[in-house]
């Protein structure tokens, strides 16, 4: 049997970039067709989430497209890879 290979952090940001693009592809061809995904620059990676400022930014950025609304995707790693079945960004509560 083989051993199953480690995440690399490459890997793993590949992963992740895959994911926002597919959910990126599927609201285009679902709700609007102006829905682009900006990559990010610079930003520095951390265990924290801070929505509150990553909402900011695209609150930010929505104004200066003339955009009609701001959207921040956050990938939890449980979910599946297809954005039609990811369920809500936000877990619901049981």
């Amino acid at each position: 049997m083989t051993a199953a290979r480690k995440r690399t952090r490459r890997s793993a940001r590949a992963a992740g970039t895959r994911f926002e693009r597919a959910i990126t592809d599927f609201l285009t061809a679902h709700v609007d067709d102006r829905i682009d995904r900006r990559p990010s620059n610079g930003a520095k990676d951390s265990a924290r989430v801070q929505l509150t400022g990553w909402a900011a930014e695209a609150e930010t950025e929505r104004g200066k497209d003339d955009a009609v609304a701001a959207v921040v995707i956050v990938h939890n790693r449980h979910w599946g890879a297809d954005p039609d079945s990811s369920g809500s960004p936000a877990p619901s509560p049981t």
